[in-house]
């Protein structure tokens, strides 16, 4: 015991401590630090396989097939790769169900606006993707019922993505939900 008690007495502290504490800040920089490091991220594998300012109906997912990671089977995806440097973005689309969904993110992967059918309560959303004034979404074309009812998202970068998320709640909502991604848009404004 009293060897146990003389080498518990001997350790500096200050050092463990220290230690420990940059132990934690190597830890937490390098989480911090991984999707600017990564090397084969979702944005870099969305830049060569999708236009820009177009959107597109991913292809049903299965182990074989994932353009994004982690998509799961009973969920059908479209996305749009959207550039606000030449002016705002329309998305035009139909939600059929309270849990369709709508997110932004930056090419970093970083998540910063996202909305559900249920939080809309609406089918058809009208969704302006700007960086600009809000006095440049006033030029554009739209009717004034879409206008009033329009989202207006301001981006903090001007390249991003923009994912729709469509639950499948059973393969005989599966031609329905075709059609409704059909009928989405995502392009330039028209001034």
């Amino acid at each position: 015991m009293q060897i146990t008690m003389t080498w518990f007495r001997g350790l500096n502290w200050f050092w463990i401590a220290a230690g420990l504490v940059l132990g934690g800040i190597v830890h937490i920089t390098t989480i911090l630090a991984l999707p600017y490091l990564a090397s084969s991220s979702a944005w870099a594998r969305l830049e060569n396989a999708t236009p820009i300012n177009t959107l597109q109906i991913l292809p049903p997912a299965s182990p074989e097939v994932q353009l994004l990671p982690l998509m799961a089977p009973d969920v059908r995806y479209a996305l749009c790769r959207y550039d606000v440097t030449d002016g705002p973005v329309i998305v035009r689309a139909r939600l059929l169900d309270r849990s369709w969904s709508i997110a932004l993110y930056t090419p970093h992967s970083l998540n910063f606006y996202a909305i559900s059918g249920a939080d809309l309560q609406r089918v058809n959303v009208t969704m302006i993707i700007t960086q600009t004034a809000e006095s440049e979404v006033t030029k554009i074309p739209l009717s004034k019922g879409a206008r009033s009812s329009a989202i207006t998202v301001a981006v903090p970068e001007p390249e991003g993505l923009l994912l729709l998320r469509a639950p499948l709640r059973s393969t005989a909502y599966l031609p329905m939900t075709e059609s409704a991604f059909t009928e989405m848009s995502c392009g330039l404004a028209e001034r």
